[in-house]
């Protein structure tokens, strides 16, 4: 469901409609998005909390019942409202957009399998019923929704929603969420073993009928077939040079790095990856000494980034992940949820300063990962990402700039 953190659908659309009509004068753009129909039907460019107001958004349209059908397509039809919000200034305009894209969600009954655990008659935890796959309610098993061993149950749920994919997801969230606690709770039983207690939900679902489907456990593996032009790319990447043994520090973080990534790869939750992501990119280029860890660490990455590809990279993704979801976790707070797409590209960026930092290193014959940092520092690239920063970079990192850079400025000679 929605998040109480963001608002409704109803709130976000509004904020979004007043943050476009709230700038009739220049502003500093950081994202820019041609007509839905075309660029010759004209762009839109946005300020730092417009594009913040879009994101929410869509972060909201994306878990919202109504609105979950439109699936890959939440973007295209938030930016849509943009222009519509821009071209019809005195109207409100979010009426018309919940009357065209919510739909009334329908209530189902979802089956989901459980594997390696077994019941001999019903039994209901939580609110959901745990029936044998022997039931007459169970639907007759399609594609990958097997009723065969190891699976020893079906749980059935019952899920509202407008699209069966997304609502086949969330009932799978309800049932992992009992069966986590069913695990903890059972550790009470001292005759138990841990091995008893890994039952997990199966891939495959069923709304009854011919309607089944499955989707991919996040631990699930795929087949590799490795080529000659695989390998030839494998050979060419910074990475590939890393020793089995690392002599300098420089290689020894960059080995802890590979080692976190490598975690994070495995991983079957997002928040773990997310975590063993940033612990990856702190053994880059994370200082124990930093007080405003967050954002010395997102400013050194975009520095990073600007030296050996010459992009200005703003540096709020990694900041706000650190600040609103690797520190809560960290630190026992709930932290925001957060999806595989997220991870997979905050996986890039750490891979890509992976490389950059192998680069970096290379190109100027550094040994000691502190050596490096501190050429980063004092690298023109840093009075120009400072700079940036401070006109392009929204209040947030205006502040951190003044107060953490105040005399570092663009040479203009």
């Amino acid at each position: 469901m929605v998040t109480a953190r963001l608002g409704t659908s109803e709130a976000l659309l509004a904020r979004l409609q007043s943050s476009v009509r709230a700038a009739p004068h220049p502003i500093a753009t950081v994202a820019r998005f041609d007509h839905p129909d075309g660029p010759e039907h004209g762009e839109i460019e946005l300020s730092k909390a417009q594009d913040d107001a879009l994101a929410d958004l869509e972060y909201v349209l994306a878990r919202d019942p109504r609105f979950e059908h439109l699936r890959d397509k939440v973007r295209e039809t938030a930016v849509a409202f943009l222009f519509e919000c821009s071209a019809n200034r005195s109207r409100d305009n979010v009426p018309a957009f919940v009357s065209t894209y919510g739909k009334v969600p329908m209530r189902r009954l979802c089956y989901l399998t459980v594997e390696y655990l077994t019941v001999a008659a019903e039994v209901t935890f939580l609110g959901q019923r745990f029936i044998p796959v022997s039931d007459e309610r169970v639907p007759p098993a399609l594609g990958r929704f097997s009723l065969q061993p190891p699976v020893g149950c079906v749980v059935e749920v019952a899920i509202e929603g407008t699209d069966l994919g997304r609502m086949a997801a969330r009932a799978r969230a309800n049932v992992e969420h009992s069966l986590r606690l069913l695990r903890i709770a059972l550790h009470e039983n001292l005759n138990l073993h841990d091995r008893q207690l890994r039952f997990t939900v199966a891939d495959g679902y069923s709304f009854g009928g011919h309607i089944a489907g499955w989707q991919s456990a996040p631990a699930a593996t795929y087949d590799l077939g490795l080529s000659i032009g695989l390998v030839g790319l494998a050979e060419i990447q910074p990475v590939a040079r890393l020793p089995l043994e690392p002599e300098s520090d420089v290689d020894r973080q960059a080995d802890l790095a590979t080692r976190w990534i490598e975690r994070a790869m495995f991983a079957s939750e997002p928040l773990i990856s997310l975590l063993f992501l940033f612990f990856a990119l702190e053994a880059l280029l994370g200082r124990k000494s930093a007080t405003e860890k967050g954002h010395e660490l997102s400013l050194k990455q975009m520095v990073l980034s600007h030296i050996i590809d010459g992009r200005f990279e703003h540096p709020s993704e990694t900041y706000l992940l650190y600040d609103k979801v690797r520190s809560a976790a960290v630190h026992g707070e709930n932290s925001p949820s957060i999806d595989e797409g997220l991870v997979n590209e905050f996986a890039w960026l750490v891979r890509r300063t992976l490389s950059q930092y192998l680069a970096f290193a290379d190109r100027y014959g550094l040994q000691s990962r502190g050596r490096l940092l501190a050429r980063l520092d004092q690298a023109p690239d840093f009075a120009l990402c400072v700079e940036w920063l401070r006109s392009n970079g929204g209040l947030e990192w205006a502040r951190y700039v003044m107060k953490n850079a105040p005399s570092r400025r663009v040479s203009r000679s």
